[in-house]
C-alpha cells in the first residue's frame, strides 16, 4: 500500500523536480568548492550562490543586509541567539518557541549569563504584543519569538512587536521555519533584525540547509572558527558578513536546491496556499463531526499544521496505529516544543499532528479520515 505522508512539518515529503534537475547539473557539470579557488568553474560558482543568496533575502522582504548559510534552521538560531547575548542581558521569549530557541536560551540562564522572561500566549494562541512591551526591563536587549507555532500554527504579530522593539532599540530575532513558504514574511517592514528559515520545509529544499538573514548593521559574534576561503592571512575570524559565519564549506548542494526550489516556489506560492487551505477545510470539517476528536491547533491556519488528540490516547500510540495499520505518517509526541505543550495541558500525552503541503493530495487526506474513525471507534467507545 502507497505510504501516506502528512508530516511535512517536519519536512516537506514532496519536493519539485526542479530541484533534482539542479543537483544532476550542479555535480555533473561542476562539482567543484565555492570561494576555493580562481578558476572559471569556481569563480562561476560563487556568483551563483551570490545570486541566491539575493534571491533568498528579496523573498523574506530584506533590502540591505545579508543571507548567511548554515547546517539548518536550528544551526541559524544558534547563530542569531549566541551571537548576540551579551552578559547580564535581559532576553524576551516565549513557551510558544521550539527547543531550538528554548536550549540555547535556558543553557545561558543557566550559567547565569542572561535572565530570561517566558510569555505565554492569549486564548487566540498568539502572544499579545502588549505582554512583550510589559516584560522590557532596563537590561533588556533581545526579544525573540517564533513566527509561527509548530504546535498549534498560531501566528505572532511581528509586525506590530517589531514596531515595539525598533522604539526600545532592542534586538529582534524570529523563528520562521513554520512560516517560510506559508505567510508572507517581510524583514523590513517587521523592523526584524535576524531572521531563520530552514531550506526543507515550505519552501521545498532539502534538509542540512538553513538561512540566518541578517540586516545591514547587525553584529553577530561567532560561535565557530575556520576556514572562511577569504583573508586566509588572518588568524581570527574575519568580521565581515557573510564569511564571518560561514566556516569550512558550504552545502554547496543544499543552496542550489533551494535556489531551484524558492523559484519554483515564487511562481505557484499562491496555489499552494489555496491547496493547503482547502485540503484543511475538508480535514477539519470531518473533525468537527467526532466528538471524541479535539482540536488543538488553530483552524485554518495557512502552515498546514492540524494538531488533535483522541480521547485519553497517548499521541505516540495512535501515531504508532496509523504508521503500522494504515501506512500513514504522522507526527506524536511534543514536537520539540515541550513548554507549549504544558500551556495546552498535553504534556503526558502529546499531540498528534497532522501537516499539510500545497502538494499533498486530497486522497491523502481523506484516507486518513477513514483511519481516524475507526480508531475512534475501536479505542473510544
Amino acid at each position: 500500500m502507497e505510504k501516506i505522508y502528512l508530516d511535512n512539518a517536519a519536512t516537506s515529503g514532496i519536493k519539485p523536480q526542479a530541484v533534482f534537475d539542479g543537483l544532476f547539473n550542479l555535480h555533473r557539470y561542476v562539482n567543484v568548492n565555492s570561494s576555493r579557488g580562481g578558476y572559471e568553474r569556481a569563480v562561476g560558482l560563487n556568483c551563483l550562490i551570490a545570486d541566491i543568496r539575493k534571491l533568498i533575502s528579496d523573498s523574506m522582504g530584506l533590502s540591505e543586509g545579508t543571507t548567511v548559510f548554515t547546517g539548518g534552521c536550528t544551526n541559524a538560531l544558534n547563530y542569531a541567539i549566541s551571537g548576540s547575548i551579551t552578559q547580564d542581558c535581559h532576553v524576551i521569549s516565549s513557551v510558544m518557541e521550539h527547543n531550538s530557541v528554548l536550549r540555547p536560551l535556558c543553557e545561558a540562564e543557566k550559567k547565569g549569563t542572561i535572565t530570561l522572561t517566558l510569555l505565554e500566549p492569549e486564548e487566540n494562541g498568539s502572544i499579545n504584543p502588549k505582554s512583550v512591551e510589559q516584560a522590557i526591563l532596563p537590561q533588556t536587549t533581545i526579544v525573540v519569538l517564533t513566527h509561527v507555532s509548530n504546535v498549534t500554527g498560531a501566528v505572532n504579530d511581528i509586525e506590530s512587536i517589531g514596531k515595539i522593539t525598533k522604539e526600545h532599540n532592542l534586538r529582534f530575532i524570529v523563528d520562521a521555519a513554520q512560516s517560510a513558504g506559508h505567510l508572507p514574511v517581510a524583514m523590513d517592514e517587521a523592523n526584524v533584525d535576524l531572521l531563520a528559515i530552514p531550506a526543507h520545509k515550505g519552501l521545498m529544499g532539502l534538509t542540512g540547509l538553513g538561512c540566518l538573514l541578517v540586516r545591514k548593521g547587525v553584529a553577530v559574534n561567532p560561535i565557530i572558527f575556520g576556514g572562511t576561503g577569504t583573508q586566509s592571512q588572518l588568524l581570527t575570524q574575519p568580521k565581515e558578513l557573510p564569511e564571518a559565519l560561514e566556516s569550512g564549506t558550504l552545502n554547496i548542494s543544499g543552496i542550489v536546491a533551494l535556489g531551484e526550489s524558492l523559484k519554483w516556489w515564487l511562481t505557484y506560492r499562491k496555489v499552494l496556499s489555496q491547496n493547503i487551505l482547502q485540503i484543511q477545510a475538508y480535514l477539519l470539517e470531518f473533525i468537527n463531526t467526532m466528538p471524541d476528536i479535539v482540536l488543538k491547533s488553530v483552524p485554518m491556519n495557512r502552515s498546514g499544521i492540524v494538531s488533535i488528540s483522541i480521547g485519553n490516547l497517548d499521541s505516540n500510540v495512535v501515531a504508532d496505529i496509523l504508521d503500522k495499520k494504515y501506512d500513514i505518517e504522522v507526527r506524536g509526541g511534543l514536537h520539540c516544543a515541550p513548554l507549549i505543550h504544558r500551556h495546552l495541558g498535553t504534556a503526558e500525552t502529546g499531540l498528534v499532528r497532522i501537516s499539510l503541503s500545497g502538494l499533498t493530495p486530497p486522497a491523502y487526506v481523506k484516507r486518513l479520515t477513514v483511519a481516524l474513525k475507526q480508531i475512534v471507534k475501536k479505542y473510544c467507545v
